[in-house]
């Protein structure tokens, strides 16, 4: 006899438990991992307790609750994540979006009062997926939108979310370290937002196993983790208008060094924002001379 749903994800929460995954974890990504294979949700189960998914789709759900015990994201594994309401499609070369990153997004749309008529040209430069900027186009669908990454692979699924969600953006391939000349025009840009390599390249072997799926190009930010925060501050004014902003994402241990390093290229009006968690996520400043905390 077929095993019920009920059944079946109580197999692959055990499985995914075993691997060393907390069982509350465990429970969660099995129910979701049953969800999108055997396409049966828990009011499906609540409503039919004995209700059976396909034998087909059996076994695509136990292979993948292996490949979750083996350390791989659920994110990965299903192909998609959510970021600022919106699926966005992922795979393992671009990083997966995360909730602290809307931090970004949404300082953006809470300070330009964003309505349809808001126009902005805005650059997303370490795009990888391409969240924030085709965001960005969500919410504000008169600005113009460039997204740019030195991966090939990380454009290409930037261009496949962007045609998933008819955002109509521009996708450039650019490297953050040789500066925006070869790529753009000078003060061409209101915004530069970027979520760039930030972990110390010491601690990269030590992150979580499932970190460690994500590219490591998108991970190692030198030997202090501000190998990109330097390049953008100093190569990459020049891309802004006047009085235009850099908007950076920070890790847990970088705003400080983020912060002085705007103060130390002459930016004025540097600000910062915290994330959910308290953590400071954000740090942004206006192309100019000046000095000036907006904590």
């Amino acid at each position: 006899m077929a095993e019920s749903a009920r059944e079946l994800m109580r197999r692959g929460t055990r499985l995914i438990a075993q691997s060393g995954v907390d069982s509350s974890s465990a429970a969660l990504d099995s129910r979701r991992l049953l969800e999108h294979f055997c396409k049966i949700t828990k009011t499906d189960m609540v409503l039919n307790p004995s209700v059976t998914p396909k034998p087909e789709t059996d076994a695509q759900y136990i292979r993948a609750c292996q490949r979750r015990a083996d350390g791989e994201p659920l994110q990965y594994i299903i192909g998609s994540w959510e970021f600022m309401g919106l699926e966005f499609e992922v795979n393992p070369s671009v990083l997966i979006p995360r909730a602290d990153t809307e931090t970004l997004v949404n300082y953006i749309l809470n300070k330009h009062a964003v309505c349809e008529k808001t126009k902005l040209r805005i650059l997303d430069i370490c795009c990888g997926s391409g969240c924030i900027g085709i965001a960005l186009k969500h919410f504000m669908p008169q600005s113009d939108i460039v997204l740019a990454d030195i991966s090939d692979s990380a454009l290409n699924v930037a261009q496949k979310n962007a045609r998933l969600h008819k955002a109509d953006v521009t996708v450039v391939k650019a490297d953050l370290l040789l500066g925006y000349e070869n790529c753009f025009q000078d003060g061409e840009f209101d915004i530069i937002v970027s979520n760039p390599p930030y972990i110390k390249s010491t601690d990269m072997d030590f992150l979580q196993r499932e970190v460690l799926h994500e590219p490591r190009i998108a991970l190692d930010g030198g030997e202090d983790g501000m190998k990109f925060y330097r390049a953008l501050a100093l190569l990459w004014e020049g891309a802004l208008k006047p009085h235009g902003e850099m908007i950076l994402e920070a890790g847990y241990d970088t705003a400080r060094g983020i912060y002085s390093l705007f103060a130390e290229c002459g930016y004025s009006e540097i600000t910062t924002r915290r994330d959910l968690g308290g953590i400071v996520r954000l740090v942004a400043a206006k192309r100019g001379s000046g000095y000036e905390n907006n904590n």
